[in-house]
């Protein structure tokens, strides 16, 4: 009878502090849940601000070669090299700002 009663006792025992465990257990997975997240999104994030100082560069370039053309400079290949490489640049900007916001969707 007393082995019944331990068994019964346990049973009620685990029973009772299950909930306890699943909360603890949902908690633990959400925050690595939340830790994974934060990471992904800082990496899109930095990859996000390398990409805008890039096309600030380029667009400084292009203002430069405008000045340099005024003055009656040639710069019609750099140009059209810098302006293609611009666009490049902003097609890559805006796909990793899609990611991000996916990212921080999740």
């Amino acid at each position: 009878a007393a082995s019944r009663w331990e068994e019964l006792l346990t049973v009620r025992r685990i029973a009772k502090v299950t909930p306890y465990f699943d909360a603890e257990f949902r908690m633990q997975t959400g925050r690595k849940l939340v830790q994974e997240s934060c990471a992904l999104y800082a990496k899109y994030l930095a990859a996000h601000e390398d990409q805008a100082a890039g096309i600030q560069a380029q667009e400084m370039k292009l203002e430069a070669l405008g000045r340099i053309r005024s003055e009656g400079g040639q710069v019609d290949d750099i140009h059209s090299q810098t302006c293609a490489k611009l666009g490049d640049m902003l097609v890559t900007l805006r796909a990793t700002e899609d990611s991000r916001d996916k990212a921080h969707a999740e």
